[in-house]
């Protein structure tokens, strides 16, 4: 029993350790929003009422690799870039490119990412610029929370004993 607690402590350990942190952005009012952003971090945004979220994986000498999350869609996209390539990504599928992504900075585990608002004269973004102060840890408490009870259960399991 013990082993399978101090695992169950390690992996919830782990998950808090991995845990990134989600950057709430506003593409509505500009053309091209930069943001510099730690690897394991999402950026959030809101493009025709759906949320798209776009996660980076992971910073290293290669580039960047990315993982799209477009709300609606079954599976996530996944792409890697460097200085000398861009993603486009098309939302609403009318074959034109709604937000253009490249990489403006690497440096260690962070990248500094411009987001170009290929339709800024008619889109219908919405949302508020957060930033980092605004970032939701939503994920750390909640697993804070979950080895509390666990704690909690073991040592009222232990004193039963």
């Amino acid at each position: 029993m013990k082993k399978i607690l101090i695992l169950l402590f390690l992996l919830i350990g782990l998950q808090i350790v991995m845990a990134g942190e989600i950057h709430r952005v506003d593409l509505s009012d500009k053309l091209i929003h930069v943001i510099k952003i730690p690897e394991r971090d999402v950026i959030r945004f809101d493009w025709d009422g759906k949320e798209q979220e776009i996660m980076i994986k992971s910073v290293d000498s290669d580039g960047v690799s990315l993982t799209i999350f477009i709300e609606g869609s079954d599976v996530p996209y996944y792409a890697k870039l460097d200085y000398n390539n861009f993603l486009n990504l098309d939302f609403n599928r009318d074959r034109n490119t709604d937000i253009m992504v490249s990489v403006n900075n690497m440096e260690g585990n962070t990248v500094s990412l411009a987001l170009e608002n290929r339709d800024f004269e008619s889109n219908s973004i919405t949302g508020n610029v957060v930033g980092a102060s605004g970032s939701s840890s939503f994920g750390v408490i909640a697993a804070i929370l979950v080895l509390v009870v666990l704690v909690v259960f073991f040592f009222v399991w232990r004193k039963k004993r």
